[in-house]
């Protein structure tokens, strides 16, 4: 038994879809510095209880979620991210006629006082972020400028760092 309060803790979720059940009375405590690995047959409901944990599926009535000791109501993605709860998936959510700065934003554009893009922003953000990620993650990536950073079109393997940075 733990003694820190989880990150996260799922009590007794369940989630069906029609006459589906995916989840049944799931628990679920994720701890500080913890890796969790979900391993199961196709159909088990891994995905579904990762897009749970996400926001993207609500708990059947009577299953709860709590983030450091606070149980959470309205549950959502928007409410994870906030919290800092991001997934990386197996399928890339990039677009690839886009250049890195796009692709990092989206979904999450800077937008300003008028509610327009704020391109410069982005395109400023893009040009700091990647290299304080890349290095707090102890990765070297060479480039000739910020601008072809920023435009780069991606190899596969950028491809899945990409996705990352933008979870992180």
């Amino acid at each position: 038994m733990n003694s820190q309060t989880p990150v996260i803790a799922l009590k007794n979720v369940s989630k069906t879809f029609g006459e589906v059940r995916s989840l049944s009375g799931i628990d679920l405590e994720i701890y500080p510095g913890e890796i969790v690995g979900l391993l199961g047959d196709n159909g088990a409901g891994k995905s579904t209880l990762v897009k749970t944990i996400m926001g993207f599926h609500k708990p059947d009535e009577g299953g709860e979620i709590w983030f450091k000791g606070e149980k959470i109501s309205d549950w959502s993605v928007a409410k994870a991210r906030g919290l800092g709860i991001e997934t990386i998936y197996q399928e890339r959510a990039l677009c690839e006629q886009q250049p890195i700065w796009r692709n990092m934003f989206m979904g999450r554009e800077i937008v300003n006082k008028f509610g327009k893009l704020d391109v410069k922003a982005m395109r400023r953000e893009a040009a700091l972020r990647p290299l304080a990620v890349l290095q707090s993650l102890s990765i070297t990536i060479s480039f000739i400028s910020i601008r072809q950073w920023i435009e780069w079109s991606f190899s596969i393997e950028e491809k899945l760092l990409e996705t990352i940075k933008r979870a992180i």
